[in-house]
């Protein structure tokens, strides 16, 4: 990332030669050596198995984000506790334990009904009027859809 973009923006802001010098100088560190190249990107994307921020699933080539502060995607922490009470070991569940595909969430699907709108149920892929039952249109067109 250079400064040259963003100078306007923080002169009008704060004005003067100090803006300036400190907008260069924090351009200067973020280019230097020290700094991690993975924090240079205009959108910072970090991989399922950064060794400081991991966010992935432990099991290998599971495509989901672990659960809080456990190191498992929820499906597979249900799967290791069941595992555990059967008295599997941990190497044991990870040689067996099958890798999942990436999680859907809510909005990414839109609602069977109107396309239009976002789906607020995974498994019935509705939105939030229709998943409540209302038969009032939420988009154009929705009534005749919801009637057919």
């Amino acid at each position: 990332m250079k400064a040259d973009p963003l100078l306007p923006l923080y002169q009008a802001q704060r004005g003067g030669r100090a803006g300036r010098d400190r907008l260069e100088l924090l351009t200067a560190l973020i280019g230097g050596p020290a700094f991690d190249p993975l924090f240079r990107a205009e959108v910072i994307r970090i991989p399922a198995g950064h060794p400081v921020f991991r966010w992935g699933c432990l099991v290998a080539g599971c495509e989901r984000p672990r659960k809080g502060s456990i190191e498992l995607c929820h499906i597979h922490h249900e799967q290791w506790s069941q595992a555990r009470a059967r008295g599997q070991g941990k190497a044991a569940f990870f040689t067996t334990a099958q890798p999942l595909g990436p999680s859907i969430w809510v909005e990414q699907v839109p609602c069977r009904i109107c396309p239009g709108r976002p789906a607020t149920h995974t498994r019935w892929l509705l939105c939030h009027r229709h998943n409540k039952g209302n038969d009032l249109p939420c988009v154009a067109g929705c009534r005749s859809a919801l009637r057919a």
